[in-house]
């Protein structure tokens, strides 16, 4: 990709910020970025509830007990996934705006799949969340079932954990 400067006689090569993502699990110091990751992320994405349904402290409330992995791009988190291990439920996967597309929500839902040893994996993907719903699907997630929560309809999907994702990282 190049990018064409306002001078038609100079052409520089357009270069990303080189992005270096880590996983790890989360430390209680990333609470903080975390809850404000979660609250934006849900702003942004469910355009169709009202923005102030979204509080930084539903992060605490709706993860405890879960095992909360983050990606990092040199110590910045940028993004996490929550499982739910006693059920193999992904129940949180979410990634900044600016990391999306580039492999981040891949890499964590590799990283989320080695805590489901149950066989296969579940979630639930709001309907109305089209990127997330083609997300999964390209990630060989089956649609198992239907239902409705105080967001919307969504399916239930859910992956063998056999398959080849779920041995990535």
């Amino acid at each position: 990709m190049f990018f064409v400067s306002s001078f038609p006689s100079e052409v520089r090569p357009y270069c990303r910020p080189l992005v270096i993502i880590t996983l790890r699990a989360a430390l209680p110091s990333d609470e903080k970025d975390l809850s404000v990751l979660y609250t934006e992320s849900r702003r942004e994405t469910f355009t169709w509830c009202e923005p102030t349904m979204f509080q930084e402290e539903d992060f605490a409330r709706e993860t405890k007990g879960e095992l909360v992995n983050v990606a990092c791009d040199r110590g910045k988190v940028v993004g996490f996934v929550s499982v739910w291990e006693v059920d193999d439920f992904i129940h949180h996967l979410y990634v900044h705006r600016d990391y999306q597309r580039q492999g981040v929500g891949s890499l964590l839902l590799a990283r989320g799949l080695r805590h489901c040893k149950g066989g296969k994996a579940r979630l639930k993907c709001l309907i109305r969340n089209k990127p997330a719903r083609a997300f999964y699907l390209k990630e060989g997630w089956m649609i198992v079932e239907n239902g409705r929560d105080s967001l919307g309809e969504f399916h239930l999907m859910e992956l063998k954990t056999g398959s080849a994702s779920a041995y990535l990282f």
